[in-house]
């Protein structure tokens, strides 16, 4: 579906991103505004100072908007300069709520597009991202929505990652889109137990790092039943894993979240 910002941002941004850095990029993020204003109001993320990381996100994007990109020729241009890729985030379908829910036809969209991906690059691992609660809407709708999502991904070998029902002060004043701290972890006692981080670990950047340090130490993988594996922690309510877009960790143990 055609959006005059989608399609400009696509030709003008996105397409001379991929093809004039060939081989450059091994992980993208696709989606909507929760990606793309990681450039704006998450500025000071380390994940925009990783040349390796290729953000496709839109503001504004629906699924239908989404698929626009990839019919002007997304995958191909990915195919042809960015061999490398490894893995894709995809964050959409916020776009698409109403007051009653995730629509049939906007979730057979969304579940086209996955599999379009998976067509497409084989190779390539994908995580789908659930839904913030936001938007005034009732938790439960929300709720339905991701397990919509979950399903999708569950049909299409791809990972899901929840976010929890604890999401204060991680939204801006519009209810829409995340703060300047929302892409951090909102990590509840039970990882601070497992990475035996003092309680009193306030600042939430440090308490990432900290984190990050752990797993760079041992990043091998692990038994699933170890809570010291990403499987472990990625179920865990309120991990939001965009610390670890850019963690060498991660693609040690990527297999181990599907």
């Amino acid at each position: 579906m055609f959006k005059q910002r989608s399609h400009e941002t696509h030709h003008d941004t996105h397409r001379l991103q991929i093809t004039s850095n060939p081989n450059q990029y091994t992980i993208a993020l696709l989606g909507d505004s929760l990606f793309e204003r990681f450039k704006t109001t998450g500025c000071a993320l380390s994940i925009n100072n990783n040349p390796c990381i290729l953000n496709l996100g839109v503001g504004g994007d629906k699924v239908l908007n989404v698929q626009y990109r990839i019919d002007q020729g997304l995958f191909d241009d990915i195919k042809t300069h960015q061999p490398n890729l490894k893995l894709m985030y995809v964050h959409m379908g916020s776009n698409n709520l109403k007051k009653n829910g995730l629509r049939k036809n906007d979730a057979d969209a969304y579940a086209a597009l996955i599999a379009t991906i998976r067509e497409a690059l084989p190779d390539v691992e994908i995580v789908m991202t659930a839904l913030f609660k936001q938007r005034g809407l009732v938790d439960e709708i929300i709720d339905e929505a991701n397990r919509i999502l979950k399903d999708i991904a569950d049909r299409n070998g791809a990972a899901f990652l929840p976010f929890g029902d604890e999401q204060d002060g991680i939204m801006s004043e519009d209810n829409v889109h995340l703060n300047e701290t929302g892409p951090l972890p909102q990590l509840p006692s039970l990882l601070l137990q497992v990475f035996d981080i003092p309680r009193n670990h306030s600042n939430l950047l440090l308490l990432c790092q900290s984190i990050l340090l752990r797993l760079h130490q041992d990043p091998t993988p692990i038994l699933d039943t170890d809570p010291h594996s990403l499987d472990f922690l990625l179920q865990q309510p309120n991990f939001f894993p965009i610390a670890f877009i850019d963690n060498t960790a991660l693609d040690t143990n990527i297999t181990r979240i599907r």
